[in-house]
C-alpha cells in the first residue's frame, strides 16, 4: 500500500522538489530504497531518514520542521 500512495505522490504535478522518507527504524529499509529507486527513476530526488514519532515524536517534528516552506510532498501513511 505504501508503494501505491508514493507512485500517486510521483504522477501528480503539483508535487515537485524533492521526496523525504521518514522510517520508524533500519527494519523499514528495503521499503524505504525501493521508494527511492523509483523516485530516482523519474530523477527526483530522495532523502531516507530514520525518526520514530512514536519513541521520539519531538524528534520526529524537529525533522520535519527542516523540510517546511521547501518543495516537499506530505503524506502520512499509518
Amino acid at each position: 500500500m505504501l508503494l501505491v500512495l508514493v507512485f500517486q505522490l510521483l504522477l501528480e504535478p503539483v508535487c515537485s522538489g524533492r521526496v523525504v522518507v521518514l522510517m520508524g527504524s533500519y527494519g523499514d529499509d528495503e521499503t524505504a530504497m525501493k521508494i527511492r529507486d523509483a523516485c530516482e527513476t523519474y530523477g527526483i530526488a530522495c532523502e531516507l531518514r530514520v525518526t520514530s514519532a512514536h519513541k521520539g515524536p519531538d524528534s520526529t517534528l524537529k525533522v520535519v520542521a527542516e523540510y517546511e516552506g521547501q518543495s516537499v510532498c506530505q503524506t502520512c501513511n499509518n
